[in-house]
């Protein structure tokens, strides 16, 4: 039970940090690309980590 405890507090933290990151790394994306297609790579990038995510929960039952 506390190794599953770890995993989630290092997910939460992980999932913290890269929220506070996506703000800049957006910003400087924007110099070299146009929104439309920054904003599909954003949302396929998300729907990735959300896939990863439902799959990892699945085997840790």
């Amino acid at each position: 039970m506390k190794k599953t405890n770890g995993v989630g507090i290092f997910l939460a933290i992980l999932a913290a940090t890269l929220y506070a990151i996506n703000s800049p790394f957006s910003k400087l994306l924007l110099d070299y690309m146009p929104p439309t297609p920054l904003g599909v790579v954003f949302y396929f990038s998300t729907h990735q980590a959300t896939k990863s995510n439902i799959y990892c929960s699945r085997s840790m039952m």
